[in-house]
């Protein structure tokens, strides 16, 4: 592959050829990202019961010690690849033995989503 191909982003399947993505911009460089996004995070944790944690998860998961719940949420704003507009998240997780995002939510940027504000699941 030449050096210039390489500049290219590539998206499955890779053989639709070079694709512009979002987080580039409109003449095709890749955003420096220094100082964006400017970020907020708050974090919550709590002990919860062990119980009711365990009845949560599938079969081939269990709980790794305590049974502390941390809830995180994480405001960002002027995105150079959002064309300087904002993202949030929403996360609740739990020690355990695997990996298993329990609940994950985002609000996406507006012309993404019918609905301004509406979360959605992942």
């Amino acid at each position: 592959m030449s050096d210039d191909r390489r500049q290219d982003m590539y998206r499955m399947p890779t053989v639709f050829g070079p694709a512009m993505g979002p987080r580039r911009g409109p003449d095709g460089r890749i955003f420096d990202c220094i100082n964006s996004p400017i970020s907020t995070q708050i974090s919550v944790a709590f002990v919860s019961s062990a119980a009711q944690l365990q009845r949560l998860l599938p079969d081939c998961f269990e709980l790794s010690g305590e049974p502390i719940v941390t809830v995180t949420a994480t405001c960002m704003k002027e995105i150079d690849w959002l064309a300087g507009r904002g993202y949030n998240m929403l996360g609740v997780s739990f020690p355990l033995t695997g990996i298993l995002s329990v609940v994950s939510t985002d609000q996406a940027p507006p012309s993404r989503m019918d609905t301004p504000g509406s979360p959605c699941c992942i």
